[in-house]
């Protein structure tokens, strides 16, 4: 379902990357600059993090930043995302309500 009012999201895949390249401070600073922003229009920041893909201690800083941590897999053909935070929720099941092209092109914003 799409946000019936505009607002400001931000979903960054790369994380993993962006330590890689930048490293901690500079991503952690970034972030902390960024999601202010985001969060003051609305919005909300996903954040991606290849499992064991940086040293833990980086893994567990950049997550403390965000409100709620998930571990993502596949299912039966569903993406479920497991809580990895203390959560009272279930695991929740994400569904695509349209059809989604194998093509994505980042340059444009979605509606």
């Amino acid at each position: 379902m799409r946000n019936a009012t505009p607002g400001c999201d931000a979903i960054i895949t790369c994380l993993s990357e962006l330590l890689a390249i930048h490293g901690l401070s500079k991503l952690y600073g970034f972030l902390i600059n960024l999601m202010p922003l985001i969060e003051e229009k609305g919005g909300i920041t996903v954040g991606m993090l290849v499992e064991e893909g940086q040293p833990r201690s980086e893994e567990i800083i950049i997550s403390s930043i965000f409100d709620a941590t998930f571990k993502v897999r596949v299912k039966e053909g569903e993406v479920v995302f497991d809580p990895m935070t203390n959560l009272n929720v279930k695991p929740t099941r994400l569904r695509f309500l349209e059809p989604l092209s194998n093509e994505v092109n980042l340059g444009t914003t979605l509606p």
